[in-house]
């Protein structure tokens, strides 16, 4: 369960969320009753998984942050128990390598937080390689991080440098309770999810009383 530098203000934190932490995340969640979709890009293709917006709405056709969703719903606030885990885990990655906060004078609260579901029965739940670069230009300027959270299934998380470079992806394995924080240099890294394992093979620290399948909370900072 070691941290790991995957590269330059790239870090991963092992078993951050323990299992209590997990059910928190959970209950919060469910609390703000986000309304999970199936998104598709502008060509028509549809993401491979289910996704909802805390903070603000991005909207996958544009590649855009929009007032509302498509549905025309309110989109629920970040709940400050949330916040305050991105904040933690943030801290806990700049320990390890300090440049993973950006260049701002200090850390960048954020004010979106991605859900993305990818359920046990979806044959192809994946999300292919790609930076995270709908924020505004002072948010990128600034490398101010991305905390990513896995909760419930196993997967494999990639990076590169570039989305066609075959010799330039690092895998590695992503458990429940993992967290992955990337900002600074690393903060247009290419990402993706390339797999997602069976829940009834998860961790123990995996919540058994969530939908079998693996959540993801992508925090980030706008503008």
């Amino acid at each position: 369960k070691r941290d790991v530098v995957l590269a330059p203000g790239l870090v991963v934190l092992r078993g951050f969320v323990d299992a209590p932490r997990a059910d928190a995340v959970l209950a919060a969640v469910d609390a703000v009753a986000p309304r999970f979709a199936v998104p598709a890009y502008a060509n028509g293709q549809r993401i491979h998984c289910r996704m909802a917006c805390l903070g603000r709405a991005w909207d996958a056709a544009t590649g855009t942050y929009v007032p509302t969703s498509r549905n025309d719903d309110a989109v629920p606030a970040i709940p400050a128990s949330l916040a305050a885990l991105a904040h933690d885990a943030a801290l806990a990655a700049a320990r390890h390598d300090a440049r993973v906060l950006g260049c701002g004078p200090s850390y960048d609260t954020p004010d979106v937080c991605l859900l993305n579901f990818y359920a046990d029965d979806e044959p192809n739940a994946k999300m292919g390689l790609h930076q995270d670069r709908a924020e505004s230009d002072d948010a990128l300027r600034r490398g101010a991080p991305v905390v990513s959270v896995s909760i419930g299934a196993d997967a494999i998380f990639v990076v590169g440098a570039t989305r066609d470079d075959a010799g330039s992806k690092t895998r590695i394995r992503l458990r429940s309770g993992d967290v992955v924080c990337f900002g600074g240099p690393s903060r247009l890294v290419y990402h993706g999810v390339e797999l997602v394992a069976p829940f009834a093979d998860a961790a123990p620290s995996a919540p058994r009383g969530m939908r079998p399948g693996r959540l993801n909370l992508t925090f980030r900072r706008s503008r």
